[in-house]
Parts: structure tokens; sequence; C-alpha cells
């Protein structure tokens, strides 16, 4: 029975995904338990997450790199000497024009996300260094927001490495 090889990147999405279901049945069984939830569960959980979405977001520039990949293919089908190389070419000419036309820009949501985790993460230090103390009422809402934020610049943080890691694939 011969099927496609698995890649790396799917390997990993299945571990990311395996490890996500793992997170959510552990917070649930939290509430259930009428517990909250601890903050590193947050933070663990949420990193997964965003680790998941910067795997499978396309990398910045990756749509002027087909793009580029396109042109220099144009050309070599152009200089081409046989009907043979010409087709190749073309064939790539193509490829790389379709795979460019369904990927996204994300180099303006790249650098947003890059501003969104350095916010989170300074006020995450901000807070848990307890540079802001709040009146005695206010103790518990500053534990959650600090979870809240803890869990963002998580998630923001492991997209922003996903996004911008090189692929593990080569082909």
């Amino acid at each position: 029975m011969g099927g496609k090889a698995w890649s790396t990147t799917d390997l990993v999405v299945i571990g990311l995904g395996a490890a996500l279901v793992v997170f959510f049945a552990g917070v649930t069984a939290a509430v259930a338990a009428g517990q909250t939830p601890p903050t590193p569960m947050w933070a663990a959980g949420t990193a997964v997450g965003g680790a998941l979405i910067g795997l499978l977001v396309p990398s910045p520039g990756s749509k002027a790199a087909h793009l580029s990949a396109a042109n220099a293919a144009q050309v070599r089908a152009d200089n081409a000497t046989t009907d043979a190389a010409k087709e190749t070419a073309s064939a790539e000419v193509a490829e790389h024009n379709k795979t460019a036309a369904g990927t996204p820009e994300t180099k303006g949501a790249t650098n947003l996300l890059l501003i969104v985790f350095v916010a989170l993460l300074t006020l995450g230090i901000f807070l848990a260094a307890g540079a802001i103390v709040p009146p005695q009422p206010f103790t518990e809402s500053l534990k959650s927001v600090t979870t809240a934020v803890i869990a963002l610049a998580s998630a923001s943080g492991s997209a922003l490495i996903g996004i911008v890691a090189p692929s593990s694939d080569k082909g």
C-alpha cells in the first residue's frame, strides 16, 4: 500500500495537535473538578497553540520568493534550447505562479505579532515583578490578568518563532 510519505511538518502538526488535545482535556478536567487551571498550564497550552499557528502560517516574504522563482524559471524557459527544457521550465513557472497566487503576504502581520509579543512580554514581566500593587480587592483580578497576559505572550511568541523559522521541508 504505497501512500504519501509523512513529512517532518506533518509529524510536527500531528504532535502539536495531540498536545492541544491533552491540554484541553486537562483544562476541562480542572474546571470540572471546580479548580482554576494553573498559569503554567495556560502558558504551555497557548504556547503549543501558537506554535501550531506559526507552523501553518506562511513565512513572511514567501509570496515574493515564489514570484522571484517564477521569474527565474521564465528566464530559463526563454533561454532553453530544447522543447523538453522549455516545457519543464514553463511548468515550473506555472507552479510558482499558482503557489504565489494562493499565498497571502504576511510581513505586516508578522511585524504586528512581534509588537504584540514584545508588549505582552514587557507587561507580563512588569506584572510578575509586582511593579503594580493594586488595592486589596483587586489582587485576585490582577492574578487573572497576569495569567491572561502570560498565556497570550506564550502564544504570540510561539507563533512568531514558527512563522519566521526556516522550513524543515526541502521539497
